[in-house]
């Protein structure tokens, strides 16, 4: 009696185990991560002026932002008329971000704040690094293996305890990168 109930249990934890296993296959391309990369350039915006960028999309919503401003500084306590700068004037001050995307078609909506960092280029009111900046606008982008990026945003400072408003266009060209 005991031996048939033995064998009887064996044999049910077998095949419920081979009904419910399950064959491990790669996921499909739609299943894993996609990435984008842009490179542009920032007319306005959290460079100020002109900035150098490069975004990394991830899954088509997650946006990372590094960049980069070349600056000439100039001595805002100095008398001297004349505009003379030396390789101490040069300075690259830097803008890192983290946006999201909303939206499913070529144009969407992109909000996030960031950072510029790097040496005071303005001691007046004016926007600038150190300061924190926030970031609203519309990014037209193709999601194909390559494509234009068309960026317009406003990108308001926090600088100082003082709120300045600010705004950028940029244009730049799109590449995929799937992992």
């Amino acid at each position: 009696m005991l031996r048939k109930i033995i064998c009887s249990l064996v044999f049910i934890l077998l095949c419920s185990s081979y009904l419910y296993s399950q064959r491990f296959e790669k996921p499909s391309t739609s299943d894993q991560n996609k990435y984008l990369s842009s490179v542009y350039a920032e007319f306005g915006g959290a460079g100020v002026l002109l900035s150098i960028n490069y975004d990394l999309i991830i899954n088509e919503t997650s946006v990372i932002r590094l960049g980069a401003t070349p600056t000439i500084l100039a001595d805002p306590n100095s008398n001297n008329q004349k505009n003379i700068y030396n390789d101490e004037d040069f300075r690259i001050t830097g803008v890192a971000s983290y946006s999201y995307l909303f939206g499913k078609n070529k144009i969407r909506f992109e909000a996030g704040t960031g950072i510029a960092f790097g040496d005071r280029i303005s001691y007046s009111d004016k926007p600038g690094p150190p300061a924190l900046f926030l970031n609203f606008g519309f990014r037209f982008i193709s999601f194909e293996s390559k494509g234009l990026v068309f960026k317009t945003s406003f990108t308001p400072f926090i600088k100082d305890q003082q709120f300045i408003p600010w705004g950028g266009i940029s244009i730049g060209y799109s590449f995929n990168n799937q992992i």
